[in-house]
C-alpha cells in the first residue's frame, strides 16, 4: 500500500481517487511460488468499482483485504463503504473486522454496521465479546473498557439479538452521527448488556 501511495503521489485527505487495489489485480507472482504462502499474491493498481473489495473470492489472503481496508480509510474512498459492510457481514478474522470498522469510522459510516453486528450475535464463528464490544462503542460515547468474565452462551446470544434489534429499531435515527448515549443514560438497560462492565473515559461505570 505504501508503494502504491508513493508511486501515485497519494496525499492523505485528498479527494477520492479512481484507482484502488482490486481483488482482480491480486495475481500469482510465480507459478513455482509456494501456494500456501500468505504472500503468494501481489498488488497492481487498477480502476476502482463497487465490486473491487467485495469479498466473494476466498483465495484472496486476509493481508490483502486488510491492506485494502487501510487504503479505503486513509484515502476516504466513500464509494467503497458498501464493500466494507460486506466484509463485516461475511468475514470472521479479528484483525480484518477491526480494519473494516476503522475504515467505516473514517468515512463516518460506522452506524450502518450496527444491524450487522446484531445479526451476527448468534454466529458461533465470532467471539461474543467482540460482537458486543462493537455494539458498545457504537452506541455509548467514549466507552473505553468493557468486559465480561465468561462468553455468552448460545441462549444468551439469541436473547441479546432480540433485545438489540428492538433497541436499534427504536433509536437508530439518533445514532446516524455516531454514539449518542452517555454511559448512565436511563435508556440503556442491564439486560441489553448482559452483565458486561462498561467504563467511559471519565471513569464512570455503567449502571452506577
Amino acid at each position: 500500500v505504501l508503494n502504491y501511495q508513493n508511486n501515485h503521489n497519494f496525499v492523505p485527505g485528498s479527494p477520492p481517487t479512481n484507482e484502488i487495489i482490486s481483488n482482480n489485480s491480486l495475481i500469482n507472482q510465480n507459478q513455482n511460488q509456494n501456494q500456501n504462502s500468505r504472500f503468494a499474491r501481489t498488488y497492481h493498481p487498477v480502476r476502482a468499482s463497487e465490486d473491487d473489495i467485495v469479498i466473494k473470492r476466498p483465495v484472496i489472503c486476509a493481508d490483502a483485504k486488510i491492506a485494502s481496508c487501510h487504503l479505503i480509510e486513509v484515502a476516504h474512498l466513500e464509494q467503497l463503504a458498501t464493500s466494507l459492510l460486506n466484509l463485516i457481514r461475511h468475514e470472521n478474522e479479528h484483525e480484518l473486522l477491526n480494519a473494516a470498522c476503522e475504515a467505516l469510522s473514517a468515512l463516518k459510516r460506522s452506524h450502518e454496521a450496527l444491524h450487522i453486528w446484531v445479526e451476527r450475535l448468534p454466529d458461533p464463528n465470532l467471539d461474543s465479546n467482540e460482537l458486543i464490544s462493537h455494539l458498545i462503542v457504537g452506541v455509548i460515547k467514549n466507552a473505553t473498557i468493557f468486559y465480561r468474565h465468561q462468553p455468552l452462551l448460545i441462549r444468551e446470544r439469541k436473547q441479546a439479538k432480540l433485545m438489540w434489534e428492538s433497541f436499534l429499531n427504536q433509536y437508530q435515527h439518533i445514532l446516524t452521527t455516531g454514539p449518542a448515549f452517555t454511559i448512565n443514560d436511563s435508556r440503556l438497560t442491564r439486560e441489553l448488556f448482559l452483565g458486561y462492565i462498561i467504563k467511559d473515559s471519565n471513569g464512570s461505570v455503567f449502571g452506577q
